[in-house]
């Protein structure tokens, strides 16, 4: 598999930005996205020299008057590469609904199901941008190894190898959790169990010795019921993040447990 490291194109970036900003004068265009003209101006003549952090896309994506898509915009930001991008994160069906450009092509697909795949696309754009977004300003460079883990359809998961001497590894398992699925973990039995699965299924993946593994989600309750639910006996160095989607941030990171062989020290520099 051909890795692939992010970069910012400020070309196409400055390409995008003109499309979304359409016809209004760059003063206007500023207004309506709380953007100063000097920053707007810079990224249009392409004297940035990093790209602009995601909640700053996210708010010139508001005023969209093009047809430029939040993944293009990352892929030209360079958060996502344009070999790895969300596409290897979903299959079949499933990614014919979501990459539709403003329409839906299965006659099959109900509205109902749209919102939800609608749901679970912007759940895991804003989540990968804020991981890797926070990844880089740490000072890392990195390449997404593998995709998606097809064998839980709540879970999206992508493995990242970081571009240190000892090639560290750390896979982001992202919980997406419908609104009628919370609406059945509404008690601390339910999350009890829902994560006592989730660790005998850990217990039976393929994970590299020595990698990292973090579960990602919105939910502060599921992300207590983690934290209060230890797994016995998984070797495995497990993290538990929360985020705030909406706001592109990350709340906080614990470690749940370590692998036999894991060198704690060094685990706590690949932390947020």
């Amino acid at each position: 598999m051909e890795n692939l490291v992010n970069s910012f194109n400020k070309k196409l970036f400055s390409e995008l930005l003109l499309r979304i900003k359409g016809t209004r004068t760059l003063t206007k265009f500023a207004e309506e996205t709380c953007t100063s003209i000097a920053h707007l101006s810079r990224m249009i003549n392409e004297k940035l020299d990093s790209a602009p952090s995601p909640e700053t896309l996210k708010k010139l994506l508001s005023k969209n008057q093009g047809d430029v898509t939040y993944e293009e915009l990352m892929i030209a930001a360079g958060y996502i590469n344009e070999k790895t991008t969300l596409k290897n994160f979903i299959d079949g069906d499933e990614a014919d609904l979501l990459y539709t450009s403003n329409k839906t092509n299965k006659k099959e697909a109900t509205s109902n199901n749209q919102g939800i795949f609608e749901q679970r696309k912007k759940f895991k754009s804003t989540c990968m941008s804020t991981l890797l977004f926070n990844l880089s300003c740490k000072g890392y460079s990195w390449v997404i190894t593998s995709g998606k883990d097809i064998t839980d359809p709540f879970v999206n998961s992508f493995t990242l190898e970081l571009g240190t001497d000892s090639k560290e590894v750390w896979t982001f398992d992202l919980r997406y959790i419908t609104s009628s699925f919370k609406n059945r973990l509404h008690s601390e039995l339910h999350l009890k169990q829902y994560v006592q699965d989730n660790w005998g299924r850990l217990a039976c993946k393929p994970i590299a010795a020595g990698a990292k593994y973090s579960l990602v989600m919105e939910t502060e309750d599921l992300y207590n019921s983690y934290k209060f639910n230890i797994p016995i006996n998984l070797n495995l160095t497990l993290s538990i993040i929360l985020l705030d989607p909406e706001e592109l941030k990350i709340l906080k990171e614990e470690y749940l447990c370590y692998s036999h062989n894991a060198d704690i020290d060094k685990m706590s520099l690949f932390s947020f």
